[in-house]
């Protein structure tokens, strides 16, 4: 286990145990959030790995939400980055849980 994720494992021992409160615990993964934010953290890894392979998977439910989600993040992407986005959909919450399993 890294070291980052050791300190977060101790963070959230403090605050189950009650050795920190609850303003304190959020204002430290704030901090953390903020901190992979600035240095990329696991996405920055996942977006060179996807850029690599030049394409990417993305199953969502239909709907309005889809159309959304293909206007205003999709097709953007697509334009920026060149990266080919293969698209899907679940059925339903079964479908997805198979999916996700699988």
């Amino acid at each position: 286990m890294d070291v980052e994720a050791t300190r977060f494992h101790r963070l959230i021992d403090r605050y189950v145990s009650g050795r920190i409160d609850r303003r304190d615990f959020l204002a430290a993964l704030g901090a953390a959030g903020v901190a992979c934010g600035v240095v990329g953290g696991p996405m920055g890894f996942l977006a060179r790995v996807a850029r690599a392979a030049g394409r990417i998977r993305y199953d969502g439910f239909g709907g309005t939400v889809d159309k959304a989600v293909t206007d205003f993040a999709i097709e953007p992407f697509i334009k920026r980055t060149g990266t080919q986005v293969d698209r899907g959909s679940y059925g339903g919450m079964d479908e997805f849980l198979t999916k996700v399993k699988a």
